[in-house]
């Protein structure tokens, strides 16, 4: 699943499109049809474009409350293409749809969705997550713990980029019904946020608790 990108030092690619006949994510026309199979190939330093479409979480817990999309250490996500785009740059998020990474796993609504649609851990190295809708999560775990936190967007700890994403309809019982930062350095670029909610009111969009956070027309 190598990809030259023209430009770079060697930067690998792993691509991603739901409506692919599927394959090992070496190409647009090879892609992976679920955006869990490129995290578990992707390694620190490599780039996953998706492509538009709806991708759901399991890696961690199946079509449980604890599936999530689990970011590696130093991995770029790039969503807003439509496939077959040979460079970053032939992308353009503004008008092609965004991919769209959804907690909606279980039945009709919210209640048996998924704790976080996207998680990033501790990472040494800083990761990107650029180009998406995320959307759909349902944090109703522990109180105490972090099941009930994060419940678009878990991040544990490190440094990392977060630009173009519109984070939309979540909802956690104690904080970052949205977002949820502990620890690190955090940077949101162009990042949207409505309709998220915390039932204990720490931070409906956002909670952050860490070294430092840039915001750059995020609303």
């Amino acid at each position: 699943a190598y990809e030259y990108v023209p430009g770079s030092v060697n930067i690998r690619v792993v691509y991603v499109d739901s409506a692919a006949t599927g394959g090992g994510g070496s190409s647009w026309e090879h892609a992976y049809t679920t955006l869990d199979s490129a995290l578990l190939d992707a390694m620190s330093g490599d780039q996953v474009w998706i492509a538009n479409g709806t991708y759901y979480p399991s890696i961690g817990g199946g079509a449980s409350d604890s599936a999530t999309f689990l970011v590696p250490s130093g991995v770029e996500l790039y969503g807003g293409f439509v496939g077959g785009e040979a460079n970053l740059f032939d992308r353009n998020p503004a008008l092609n749809p965004p991919a769209i990474l959804s907690g909606e796993i279980g039945s009709a609504g919210s209640t048996d969705n998924c704790w976080h649609v996207l998680t990033i851990g501790d990472a040494s190295d800083s990761c990107v997550i650029d180009g998406c809708i995320v959307t759909g999560g349902y944090a109703d775990g522990d109180p105490a713990g972090a099941s009930s936190r994060g419940a678009g967007i878990y991040i544990a700890g490190g440094k990392h980029v977060l630009r173009g994403l519109t984070v939309d309809g979540n909802w956690a019982k104690s904080a970052g019904g949205g977002i949820y930062s502990t620890g690190g350095n955090i940077s949101l670029e162009d990042v949207h946020a409505s309709g998220n909610a915390a039932e204990r009111g720490m931070g409906g969009a956002l909670y952050f608790n860490g070294d430092s956070l840039f915001l750059q027309r995020t609303r």
